[in-house]
């Protein structure tokens, strides 16, 4: 008689049946791996919008001790990051990273304190750091004040307005998400931005030019899920749509102040917050 043995059956996987695993793991990862970038860039976005929080505290301290006004311009190699406004506010804070976005991913944007930080013309290291202060660290000869050093620092030069002069501090921009590369915003009269420019690098970013020879300004960038970064005179911060900070066309052709006073308000200073694009 033939007895018939019944072989063990494979405790592996079956073709088949790998190939169902692979498909599951695969449609998974499609649908959370958008998720997870979208929640990594949000935690970014509020880290930067507390970076900003603490240079309000700062630039607000910084006016307290100086009779009210900010940080004037400082006279560097045009060349060079010599002369930033964040060597000013930077003894408020300590810290340096507070000026670099975690989203920036451009290393040549990272700042670095001055060398000798009363001693403005020393070589820096590093460049402006990921954020860009309105115009009046540009161009602004102003009178007094503003300035708390003295000595080496003698070239600068001082905001023309002090705080009680700004109408709305609430809604007067002072800084935001930048292109690391010169320290402003916009220039003056005229220049101002009126619309988003897809094409730039970074793309999609609100910009001015200089009023002088039409150079490229500093930009703000929608680095955050097409939204930017931006804080205000009175020291709070919020996340915007640049269309919300667009110029209007009646407001170009006013010559562009800086902190100014309501009769000289330009373009990207004034805006009422139902304007964020919310």
């Amino acid at each position: 008689m033939k007895i018939r043995t019944k072989l063990p059956r494979s405790s592996g996987f079956t073709l088949i049946e790998l190939l169902v695993v692979i498909a599951i793991i695969a449609i998974l990862s499609a649908i959370l791996f958008p998720v997870f970038a979208q929640a990594r860039e949000k935690a970014r976005s509020i880290s930067c919008l507390s970076n900003l929080k603490q240079i309000g505290v700062a630039f607000l301290q910084y006016n307290q001790d100086s009779d009210e006004y900010f940080p004037g311009l400082y006279q560097g190699n045009w060349n060079s990051s010599t002369g930033r406004w964040m060597d000013s506010i930077q003894p408020y804070i300590k810290s340096t990273q507070v000026f670099n976005c975690p989203s920036d991913s451009n290393a040549a944007n990272k700042y670095i304190p001055n060398r000798g930080l009363l001693d403005l013309s020393a070589t820096n290291v590093g460049g402006f750091g990921s954020y860009a202060a309105s115009n009046a660290y540009w161009g602004n000869g102003g009178n007094a004040g503003g300035s708390q050093w003295a000595g080496p620092m003698s070239g600068a030069q001082n905001v023309t307005d002090a705080l009680p002069a700004i109408e709305s501090p609430s809604t007067t921009f002072l800084a935001g998400d930048g292109n690391g590369s010169f320290q402003l915003s916009w220039a003056f009269n005229a220049q101002q931005p009126t619309a988003i420019d897809a094409a730039s690098t970074p793309p999609n970013t609100l910009h001015g030019t200089d009023a002088t020879n039409t150079n490229l300004e500093g930009m703000l960038v929608a680095r955050h899920q097409n939204r930017t970064n931006v804080i205000f005179c009175d020291g709070h911060a919020k996340s915007m749509t640049l269309s919300s900070l667009l110029t209007t066309s009646a407001q170009t052709t006013t010559t562009c102040g800086t902190w100014e006073t309501p009769t000289n308000h330009c373009g990207l200073v004034y805006f009422t917050r139902a304007d964020d694009g919310q």
